[in-house]
């Protein structure tokens, strides 16, 4: 954190010279409380190209499955809801501060950092999603199932000692505030206290964590319990390891193909669902999309469409603008069936997240009519057309109850549809 806001300082005394910066105690102040409260200022392809404080939009708290989407009109920010509410209540409104393509632990973490809460959201206590986050393939042919590995950091006990310490040091804070006697017997009772509740504390976390050691068991396949073995083990965190390296020095806004690629190397004994491959994957399919390499993205993409639909809800307008890409990457290679479904599927929350006038919104509609001017496509949409006008000219003769002309215009729909070879002589 001391290099980021050093280099900020740096930049400030040269745009606005050092006699207008406030004294550190105060700009340190400013420094977090823009941190904190900051939005990632997006562009039309909702790449992250600054960041921008808006204090009214601030009080959003944070869930990462939320009901709401925040997207720009200009420099205006807005946010959307994904979900029908009755009564509008800002305290029922969600955002994600965070990607939630990562493990509950990492994203705790970040969270932790980042906006200093401990996240206790379904999704972060999700035990069923946590089993894929670290999960590997079982190496026994034929054999299709997973082998979650349980993780190797005590992140959030560590964030919890974290918490507590700091309302520790908020106790003794505003002990030393306190005078007279009074101050001075509080303190002593408080000491008392504490010391036992310590003790407890102490105690309980020793039985805890022997509990913890007690259930512990060897990760196994969840079909046929195949077990991996320990050097299998280090090589999955060495990796995950490498990966968050990787993740680190990418660009989003530049992303560099190879790295992506030589990473995506490292992962082929990954589960589909494993958060890290699929992270991955999805910055290798916007790293094709941004190289133009649409054959690779339609690859990745449909690799990595299970993925993404496990980790974002259906309501999500970035799972709404992956499939947009997809779809896109199937109009451009030409598949244009398979892409017509899939923006259409895209269609409804891109709309809801980003509104009708988006770019992105604007860029589908213009895609979904290119895709509907081919051949095919249009003769199936004539023939079908067609079928239901006959259909419903039928049915206005049988209600009609004259069964003459019934049977005369089905005699004639049937000859119009019979092959040449059965028309000679009539």
């Amino acid at each position: 954190m001391k290099p980021e806001i050093d280099k900020t300082l740096t930049e400030l005394r040269h745009y606005i010279g050092e006699r207008n910066l406030p004294n550190d105690s105060d700009l340190l102040g400013i420094f977090g409380r823009t941190l904190v409260n900051c939005f990632s200022f997006m562009d039309k392809n909702l790449l992250s190209i600054g960041c921008a404080v808006y204090l009214a939009a601030s009080i959003f708290d944070n869930n990462c499955t939320p009901n709401c989407f925040v997207t720009f009109s200009g420099l205006k920010v807005e946010v959307r809801s994904l979900i029908n509410m009755p009564d509008l209540d800002l305290a029922k409104c969600y955002i994600s501060y965070t990607d939630v393509i990562s493990t509950s632990a990492a994203r705790r973490e970040v969270l932790y950092k980042g906006w200093f809460f401990l996240c206790e959201c379904k999704t972060c206590l999700d035990e069923e999603r946590a089993k894929y986050e670290n999960s590997i393939k079982c190496e026994i042919s034929n054999c299709q199932g997973i082998v979650s590995l349980p993780e190797a950091s005590d992140t959030v006990q560590q964030i919890k000692l974290k918490i507590k310490a700091a309302r520790e040091r908020e106790e003794k804070r505003r002990e030393k505030e306190k005078e007279g006697e009074g101050r001075r017997k509080w303190r002593r009772e408080e000491g008392k206290k504490y010391s036992g509740d310590e003790g407890k504390e102490k105690t309980k976390d020793k039985e805890v964590n022997g509990e913890e050691r007690n259930e512990v068991e060897a990760p196994r396949c969840s079909v046929c319990g195949w077990t991996p073995s320990s050097e299998k083990l280090k090589q999955y965190w060495n990796t995950v390891a490498f990966t968050k390296k990787q993740l680190k020095a990418m660009d989003q806004n530049n992303l560099n193909i190879e790295y992506c690629l030589q990473t995506l190397e490292k992962l082929t004994n990954f589960s589909p669902r494993n958060a890290w491959k699929v992270k991955i994957l999805d910055l290798s399919f916007n790293a094709a999309i941004l190289n133009s390499c649409w054959s690779l993205a339609l690859k990745y993409g449909e690799e990595n469409l299970d993925g993404m639909r496990f980790y974002y809800s259906d309501n999500s307008p970035v799972l709404s603008l992956f499939l947009f890409n997809l779809g896109k990457a199937k109009i451009y290679l030409k598949e244009f069936r398979e892409g017509l479904h899939i923006l259409e599927e895209a269609e409804l929350f891109l709309t809801t997240g980003l509104g009708t006038s988006h770019p992105l919104v604007e860029e589908l509609h213009q895609l979904t009519l290119l895709a509907n001017e081919d051949r095919e496509i249009c003769l199936e949409r004539w023939s079908t057309a067609t079928k239901k006008d006959e259909k419903r000219q039928l049915h206005q003769v049988h209600s009609s109850g004259d069964e003459a002309l019934a049977k005369i215009f089905a005699t004639l729909n049937q000859i119009s549809h019979s092959s040449p070879q059965n028309l000679s002589g009539v």
